[in-house]
């Protein structure tokens, strides 16, 4: 694995999150991100963390990508992302424990050092949240995104959705899904076929950059104004 740096996140075998989540239970579902589960999780020390897997296999559902390239490339990219010395330590930013990268067997994850309660969109629809949290949650996020924006070269979300922002213990929002990021030290991406732009667009409904689904390509000021349309 690749990350920027000094970070060196532990390494976690598929073994150690069945653990964590004890198996990943409906117990410890939290919920579904793009071609992947959120779980809760706890050390035997009793440190709750979040677990994030991959999946690569289609269930009857969703549209997965039918080979292991494509997660390990999130994984990848997640890591040099989540170890880069200038937004490591945003606290609106998840904190990254270490990987499972088992190649072989289809095995991707992350940990973080992360107590969540729920994802936002999760607490949208129970109705959950006061409108002061709503609007603490819509500011921290924005001050996220303009900071990730300032970066040299500026990091480009090009997608946030509620689903993709847990709410810890304490209803801060953390940003812990990055499937279309791209930027910084993660280097430019662009959509290089007709199926990728299928995959892109199966993610969740809500506002996606018209300019980016069509040409591959999107506006730099495009993630404050998407999160806004939520």
């Amino acid at each position: 694995m690749e990350f920027s740096g000094d970070y060196n996140p532990k390494e976690f075998c598929w073994r150690d999150l069945e653990l964590l989540t004890d198996f990943f239970s409906e117990e410890n579902f939290i919920g579904k991100i793009n071609f992947g589960k959120v779980y809760r999780g706890k050390t035997q020390q009793g440190q709750q963390v979040t677990v994030k897997i991959w999946l690569h296999q289609p269930d009857e559902r969703d549209c997965y990508p039918s080979d292991k390239d494509y997660c390990l490339t999130r994984l990848v990219s997640e890591g040099i992302f989540l170890s880069d010395p200038d937004v490591i330590h945003h606290p609106n930013l998840v904190k990254l424990m270490g990987c499972c990268c088992e190649v072989e067997y289809g095995h991707f994850g992350v940990v973080y050092d992360l107590r969540s309660k729920d994802t936002l969109l999760n607490l949208i629809d129970k109705d959950d949240l006061t409108w002061t949290q709503r609007v603490k949650v819509a500011l921290d996020i924005a001050r996220l995104v303009e900071h990730l924006h300032h970066h040299k070269p500026p990091y480009v979300l090009h997608f946030t959705h509620p689903a993709l922002i847990m709410l810890d213990q304490d209803y801060n929002p953390v940003l812990f899904d990055f499937f279309n990021l791209s930027g910084g030290a993660v280097g430019d991406k662009q959509l290089s076929s007709y199926s990728d732009m299928f995959t892109f667009s199966q993610g969740y409904r809500g506002y996606i950059d018209v300019n980016f689904l069509m040409t591959g390509q999107s506006w730099n000021s495009f993630s404050a104004e998407e999160f806004l349309a939520f």
